[in-house]
């Protein structure tokens, strides 16, 4: 019984053994499987960056100014409005009226995106009117500000140094509006979930 009682305790210890290099292959597989996936996430982010500098290397409005010339400048100038266009209700009943994973934010970048396209489309009236002609721009990039402390801040939490960016391509004059919201979405969910 001796001999039997020592060759269970072997038969355990052999199974414990077994146990932990299965667990940690299990850890080495999964770190493996994170990294491959950060690799390639930086890679296609990489990709992505690289794709929006050259898919539009400049301001769409910086094209403006350069066809106005530099009598026809104050035309053009920089101007900022403020309005209560929708209650927070509407906006969040849009949003959710399109898909549960749709935000408030692609709801308001898909408007800005909207503005942008009709300022741009009223640029291009103005022109064609002086015989110069304005390419159309079916995406824009943009920089879209984020904190980086996650999630919603806290009744008397500042942000402080907090704040990074991500860029995006998002449509211009290309999309109507019905698609243009979920484009939008499409496309900062992409970003968002990226690694890069």
């Amino acid at each position: 019984t001796n001999e039997e009682d020592i060759k269970q305790q072997i038969k355990a210890a052999l199974k414990l053994r077994r146990k932990k290099a299965k667990s940690l292959l299990q850890k080495i597989s999964r770190w493996l499987q994170r990294m491959i996936w950060f690799c390639h996430g930086y890679v296609q982010g990489l990709y992505y960056q690289i794709q929006l500098m050259w898919g539009m290397p400049h301001n769409p409005f910086e094209l403006v100014l350069k066809l106005l010339g530099d009598d026809d400048q104050s035309e053009a100038r920089r101007n900022v409005s403020w309005c209560n266009a929708a209650p927070l209700a509407e906006v969040k009943q849009v949003a959710r009226a399109n898909g549960p994973k749709v935000t408030i934010n692609d709801v308001w970048t898909s408007c800005v995106s909207y503005a942008v396209a009709k300022q741009l489309e009223e640029h291009r009236q103005r022109l064609d009117v002086r015989g110069k002609t304005l390419r159309k721009f079916p995406n824009i990039n943009i920089v879209v500000p984020v904190h980086l402390s996650g999630g919603i801040l806290l009744p008397g939490q500042a942000i402080g140094n907090f704040i990074g960016a991500f860029g995006a391509c998002i449509p211009g004059e290309s999309h109507d509006s019905s698609h243009r919201l979920a484009a939008v979405h499409k496309t900062l969910s992409w970003v968002k979930q990226s690694p890069a």
